[in-house]
């Protein structure tokens, strides 16, 4: 904790899992030249995030995968295996990770963002199809914003699900199961009692 934001950390998790960014292991993390600051995580390489064939797999589980994580597995888990051993940790993962579900990434939120986004870009599609052929057509390229959009749609409920059956340790992978359960000893009714309480909190 000298060294690493925390929060920031798992943060970085968060969204790395919410999204399903399936690369890992391809991070980046800055601190100022001074040293006067902690280690803190940068949102990088998100290509291959909400793919429409990988966007509702469980990465939740697999950073504690003693195999490995990110592509080919090659990256280490150590770190937040060690760090789930702590209970403090472990409460700020899952409180951050519920708050994170029902506020950052909340549906409505997101998709508000998204159609802004689509909106900037609109006009300049028909020049960017036409220089570097990125599509075959505006409606080709309307077709992969309603794809995602989509996806946008429906990923909180998703992610949401995941974690409480992650963190109870009732998904179908009865290896990573096993080490969620002995992280947090809970059931799937008291994972889902913390949305309620959080939801209760913030009214």
């Amino acid at each position: 904790t000298q060294r690493v934001d925390v929060q920031e950390l798992v943060n970085h998790w968060i969204a790395e899992t919410f999204f399903v960014n399936t690369d890992t292991g391809n991070i980046k993390f800055y601190r100022t030249t001074d040293g006067v600051s902690k280690w803190r995580w940068v949102m990088f390489d998100y290509d291959w995030a909400l793919f429409p064939s990988t966007h509702a797999q469980n990465y939740l589980e697999e950073i504690v995968n003693p195999r490995g994580h990110g592509v080919g597995r090659a990256f280490s888990t150590v770190l937040m295996r060690e760090l789930m051993k702590n209970a403090d940790f472990r409460e700020l993962f899952l409180s951050s990770y519920v708050k994170a579900l029902e506020t950052t990434f909340q549906t409505e939120r997101m998709l508000t963002i998204f159609d802004r986004m689509v909106d900037e870009i609109a006009d300049e599609m028909p020049y960017q199809i036409e220089r570097w052929k990125s599509h075959s057509s505006v409606n080709s390229w309307k077709s992969y914003v309603s794809t995602l959009r989509g996806i946008v749609s429906e990923q909180n409920g998703i992610i949401r699900e995941t974690l409480i059956r992650t963190v109870s340790g009732t998904t179908s992978n009865r290896t990573l199961s096993a080490i969620w359960r002995g992280y947090y000893h809970m059931s799937r009714s008291d994972v889902e009692s913390r949305f309620s309480a959080n939801k209760n909190q913030s009214e």
